[in-house]
């Protein structure tokens, strides 16, 4: 008799779709966020269901907030870099 059992392993690679929304702590330290988002949203035109439009609002605001990243906070990453090499 043995204790041991067949041990089959299966590497599938999962689609999980598109990434979530986030954002960065930087963003809100940033006067004109709030007013940013506020603006964006309310200039996209989505018909459809409320969740439909939600989604669809989300997803283009996920755009313009990392373009909007890129042009105010570009260099924010070579900050920490240059931070990390003083400590």
């Amino acid at each position: 008799m043995s204790d041991h059992c067949v041990l089959v392993l299966k590497t599938d690679t999962m689609d999980w779709g598109l990434k979530p929304f986030r954002s960065l702590d930087i963003w809100k330290n940033d006067d004109k966020f709030m007013d940013f988002v506020r603006v964006k949203w309310g200039s996209y035109d989505v018909q459809g269901s409320e969740i439909f439009v939600f989604k669809e609002k989300l997803r283009m605001l996920k755009v313009d907030l990392k373009t909007r990243d890129r042009e105010v906070f570009d260099n924010v990453d070579q900050l920490g870099e240059d931070l990390q090499k003083k400590v």
